[in-house]
């Protein structure tokens, strides 16, 4: 290493300034985040949330010796104002909090690993599911995972690399590096921050306000279209919309206030109806849509007959019909009121007797005819626009069928959507983890009007108001260029 003494004074000066700058800095964040770390997890009561506020408390210490010691021998340029016991406590203190965490890693493992696995709890006798607290389930080994990644990282490349001979790559190596480790430390705690009912409040509110945004912004897009796929798409937006504001008004305050009691049963039924009758009624909805495609595509000429103005709002009213018929015996059974579970933030039938009753849910089956009767369609319509492509060539045609092209493509796209969210909750058992049952029960139904609502804004088309005879004009010189 370079002699510090062959260095001009000011050059030494001038880089002790911005080094004591940079720590502040570094230091001054470590403290904030570090420090929400501690509130954020204060009265928590699983096993974890001692080890992340252990872990807090050592970067936070970090962070303190640096304010108090290393950043005051910097600017001073000397230590030898402090005495050897201040510097040996200094060192010592920070060194302790450092290794502290490397020593605590394999227990926060071995944590993970038994609250998630059911092979590690029969291990340590672990062998029923309420020895994990209902209320609180184990947060997921991710952000564990990171951190250890993170701190090996860390140490091997500090203790491979040679020691530099430029004063201020020793200060980058071995001064800003550790800080900023126990603040990138800080950081992964914050922001896997999710095993409570305050982020659990604002994932929802978030999503649910983006819900809000795009579905309003695809009705008043399409307000004014008089296409009939036009109406559905309306219909679509508005189920989206409903989904939000079930979640915004029911679920945030039952996850605020801790409880469903405050609501009352008939409140509690009466969101999880509306919410589920939105989810259900897309459901039906796809087959009409698919036949709508099918028809505007493939037999344009009775595209007016089928799908007219009117003929659309009775469709859609049969549709509803069919919603209500299908859902209703899964939301109103006998002592077995089906709502928002705040133990396990997730919707379903909380009471214990009532578990096996909602083992299969009545809805599914017809969920899934609509589904394999919407498959079977929109393959029938593929296989139209494949024929037609190949027969005629005529690509003047699909010019003029664009929108109905587009239109099949966005319903399409809904459609596998919509099917694989169904086929995958379905057929996944019921998690064990309380966090796990809110990303698939929760985050994932209402993600999934969302993005229904960025589907149809991203295939949005401008049309014109046409007649009834444009239209029908228009439809058989489609249907006929595509038969030469």
């Amino acid at each position: 290493m370079a002699d510090e003494e062959s260095l001009p004074v000011e050059v030494l000066r001038s880089d002790d300034y911005l080094a004591g700058g940079i720590l502040f800095i570094i230091a001054f964040l470590n403290v904030f985040i570090n420090f929400r770390n501690l509130v954020f997890y204060r009265s928590s009561a699983l096993t974890i949330s001692y080890f992340i506020r252990a872990r807090a408390i050592c970067n936070f210490s970090v962070a303190i010796v640096y304010i108090v010691y290393v950043i005051p021998v910097i600017l001073r340029g000397s230590a030898n104002e402090y005495g050897r016991v201040v510097d040996i406590v200094a060192a010592y203190s920070g060194s302790l909090a450092y290794t502290y965490i490397l020593v605590l890693e394999p227990s926060v493992a071995a944590n993970r690993l038994v609250a998630i696995s059911p092979l590690a709890r029969r291990c340590f006798n672990w062998s029923d599911i309420d020895a994990i607290p209902r209320c609180h389930s184990p947060i997921m080994p991710l952000p564990s995972t990171i951190q250890f990644v993170v701190f090996f990282i860390d140490a091997v490349v500090n203790t491979s690399l040679e020691v530099p001979e430029s004063r201020m790559l020793n200060f980058l190596y071995y001064s800003v590096d550790w800080l900023t480790l126990h603040t990138i430390d800080g950081l992964i705690i914050w922001a896997f921050r999710i095993d409570a009912p305050k982020t659990t409040r604002q994932i929802f509110v978030h999503i649910g306000l983006l819900n809000i945004a795009i579905n309003l912004r695809c009705l008043f897009f399409y307000r004014t279209c008089a296409l009939t796929i036009a109406i559905f798409i309306v219909a679509r937006a508005i189920c989206n919309l409903l989904v939000a504001l079930v979640y915004l008004a029911y679920v945030v305050p039952v996850i605020l206030i801790g409880s469903i009691d405050k609501f009352g049963v008939v409140f509690d039924v009466l969101a999880a109806y509306l919410g589920s009758l939105a989810y259900t009624f897309i459901l039906v909805l796809e087959p009409i849509v698919a036949t709508n495609r099918f028809v505007a595509i493939a037999r344009p000429t009775l595209y007016r007959r089928i799908f007219g103005i009117k003929s659309a709002k009775r469709w859609l009213f049969l549709v509803l019909l069919g919603a209500i018929l299908t859902l209703s015996p899964d939301i109103f059974r006998p002592a077995c009121p089906y709502y928002y579970d705040y133990e396990w933030l997730a919707w379903g039938y909380p009471i214990d007797e009532c578990g096996e009753t909602s083992s299969f849910y009545s809805f599914l089956l017809p969920a899934y005819i609509c589904s394999a009767v919407t498959f079977l369609l929109n393959l029938a319509t593929c296989f139209q626009i494949g024929w037609y492509r190949y027969v005629s060539k005529n690509e003047s045609a699909f010019k003029k069928s664009r929108v109905h092209l587009r239109f099949f493509v966005q319903s399409s796209i809904q459609f596998v959507v919509f099917f694989v969210d169904a086929v995958v909750n379905t057929s996944l058992d019921v998690p064990e983890s309380r966090m796990i049952n809110f990303l698939y029960y929760s985050v994932d139904w209402l993600t999934l009007h969302t993005i229904d609502g960025f589907i149809i804004w991203a295939f949005r088309v401008q049309t014109p108001k046409p007649s009834p005879q444009a239209f029908v004009h228009v439809s058989q010189s489609i249907s006929i260029s595509l038969r030469r």
